[in-house]
């Protein structure tokens, strides 16, 4: 009977051994599965911030050109403007001139 009682403790014993064992490995596989998940998380992370920053440039450099345009029309009808200033200006003193002398301005 004392070898049964043996026996039956052992077995217990090893029970106990088979269940610590597997709260191990449960422990262990949760939290490789939560590393992965964290890895898998900050790789996504990343490559959405690469896509976003790619095209925040792209449309920045897209913005960029088309300030550089638009300053160089502005900047080419202001010489024109000037242009048309100067060249009528003889013309501007002349009708001035032939006013104040006609004595329209009193």
């Amino acid at each position: 009977m004392s070898e049964t009682i043996q026996q039956i403790l052992t077995a217990e014993s090893q029970a106990e051994d088979i269940l610590k064992e597997a709260e191990q490995k449960r422990v262990k596989i949760l939290s490789e599965a939560k590393q992965q998940a964290l890895d898998i998380l900050s790789t996504s992370k990343k490559e959405i911030e690469h896509k976003i920053d790619k095209e925040t440039k792209h449309s920045m450099d897209k913005v960029s050109q088309q300030k550089k345009k638009i300053l160089s029309e502005y900047e080419e009808q202001s010489e024109s403007l000037v242009k048309n200033a100067k060249k009528n200006v003889p013309k501007a003193v002349k009708l001035v001139l032939k006013k104040v002398q006609s004595g329209a301005f009193q």
